[in-house]
């Protein structure tokens, strides 16, 4: 489905709807179809949820509609096509996630919600969706259900923060709670054809103990478990997740972080996994636990202030190249190169994570996704990545960071109209947070990475960081990237010197022009 293809369809159904007697509205995120004889009759009750993949959310709307009109029932859909993806990648608060259409019918009693319940459970035939985590589902269904507020209407917290509402059985607005767990507010009694009904669920097969939850997502959840073996890590893909395109979906990326983390040597210092299981509704890996902690967080972690000060962003940089060849030569496109996804350790040992977008050199067809500012956007969406080059990219946008701490994710970098200005930013950003420091040079080499990361390869990037290089100005720092002579010697010793830069970090010490862009 293209954006295309779905602004058509929303732009006929509002049509088609108008003449029936709706009243159309939307804000920024939904379009509301709203029957205005029926919708005012109550201001809460049972909502009901229709959740779809992108590929099949018009195949599923289509079938809806068709029960609504019936039943004169109101209803929301996403507006746009970027809002209707946001849905089912995880874009959105996880409460929100799967909530493709939402129904406000205007049936009372139990008997008349089962009926339209079951009508609309007769024209779904989804095998793939993704869970909803605030709702009852109905059977195996991708229909769910939750009672809440039709309406925007709000009650202050205790911090005066507002937060929407319903009635309780007094008529005093109470919070409209969305919590993982299908919770009902105690004055609502839950219909009895939501609660006979218990899926059947299998159960993951392997001897873990302590369970920690890390994160929690859209597409799964990430544990922390003991094993006989000690710590482990274990990552949930669920079925129906992140379906945009084919076999795009949570579990198939677990499945494929496996395959490729099976084809990395084990000298790379990168997860091992220790088995795989399936549930009836998600992929689990487990997988070795990584020591250290992520570049992301590597500025304010007080495991590393004391090794840091030292020339630890070389060493840093150096041993994450070393291992981007290593995995390179297993023919693998890490293809997600970001700081989330490098750990290091007290000693500047770098470690990857997260291979589940990666690919085989010779795979023509990869999964969807980026990090921003770690990926040439400039290029179009459909780029598949699947090259060796665009881990350098995502190298040079990490030298960038490392030097500046500013991650390069600026509107300058959206199109190849504005791609000169992106850099010229860049720069601009170096020269007034770094003029005169070692952390220099090591981010205006990662600028004229990713600015000629097409002409970088494996066989060439260790080269270019041992070439002397001048860059007393901007025209100059713009030649394909080299090291500066005086910067050489550090990367070849890197216990020889400190690094100024990183002392100013942790006394707070940054220039406070440091986002003032000319």
């Amino acid at each position: 489905m293209s954006l295309e293809l779905y602004g058509f369809t929303v732009r006929k159904l509002a049509k088609k709807f108008s003449e029936l007697g709706y009243r159309i509205d939307y804000d920024n995120n939904w379009i509301f179809f709203i029957k205005e004889s029926t919708f005012n009759l109550s201001n809460q009750g049972w909502k009901i949820h229709v959740s779809s993949t992108a590929t099949e959310f018009l195949e599923s709307l289509d079938a809806v509609t068709s029960v609504v009109r019936k039943y004169d029932a109101s209803f929301k859909i996403p507006r746009t096509w970027h809002a209707m993806l946001s849905l089912t990648t995880g874009a959105v608060p996880l409460v929100t996630t799967g909530k493709m259409i939402t129904i406000y019918p205007k049936q009372k009693s139990d008997i008349e919600l089962e009926t339209i319940v079951n009508e609309l459970y007769r024209t779904q035939n989804n095998k793939l969706f993704p869970p909803i985590f605030t709702d009852y589902q109905y059977k195996d269904s991708n229909i769910f259900l939750r009672y809440g507020s039709f309406i925007e209407q709000y009650v202050l917290d205790d911090k005066q923060e507002p937060l929407l509402a319903l009635f309780d059985e007094s008529n005093v607005l109470i919070p409209d709670k969305r919590v993982f767990g299908a919770h009902t507010p105690s004055f609502v009694k839950v219909p009895r054809f939501i609660t006979n009904y218990f899926p059947k669920r299998t159960t993951m097969q392997f001897p873990l103990t302590q369970p920690r939850l890390l994160q929690r997502s859209a597409k799964g959840n990430i544990y922390k478990v003991l094993t006989p073996k000690g710590p482990a890590l274990l990552k949930q893909g669920y079925n129906g997740s992140l379906a945009v395109r084919g076999n795009d979906t949570a579990a198939n990326r677990v499945l494929n972080e496996a395959n490729i983390l099976h084809n990395i040597p084990d000298y790379v210092h990168k997860p091992r996994v220790l088995g795989i299981s399936t549930t009836s509704d998600s992929v689990f890996m487990l997988e070795s636990f990584m020591p250290g902690v992520s570049l992301e967080n590597i500025f304010t972690s007080s495991v590393l202030i004391k090794t840091m000060l030292d020339t630890m962003i070389i060493k840093i940089a150096k041993n994450l190249m070393n291992q981007i060849l290593e995995v390179h030569r297993a023919g693998v496109v890490i293809r997600d190169l970001s700081p989330s996804n490098v750990l290091v350790n007290e000693y500047g040992q770098v470690f990857l994570v997260d291979f589940e977008i990666g690919s085989f050199i010779t795979s023509p067809i990869s999964f969807m996704g980026s990090t921003p500012g770690f990926f040439p956007s400039f290029l179009p969406l459909t780029t598949s990545r699947n090259s060796f080059c665009f881990d350098w990219y995502s190298f040079g946008a990490i030298l960038f960071y490392l030097g500046t701490s500013i991650k390069p994710i600026f509107p300058e970098s959206r199109s190849k109209l504005t791609k000169k200005a992106f850099f010229d930013k860049l720069y601009s950003i170096n020269e007034l947070t770094l003029n005169g420091h070692n952390c220099y040079s090591i981010a205006c080499l990662g600028i004229s990475i990713m600015e000629n990361f097409y002409e970088v390869n494996d066989n060439t990037i260790t080269t270019f960081l041992e070439r002397p290089f001048n860059l007393q100005t901007r025209k100059e720092a713009r030649k394909f990237p080299q090291l500066f002579s005086k910067y050489q010697k550090l990367f070849l010793e890197p216990y020889r010197r400190k690094i100024l830069f990183l002392l100013k970090i942790f006394e707070g010490g940054l220039k406070k022009n440091y986002y003032c862009y000319p």
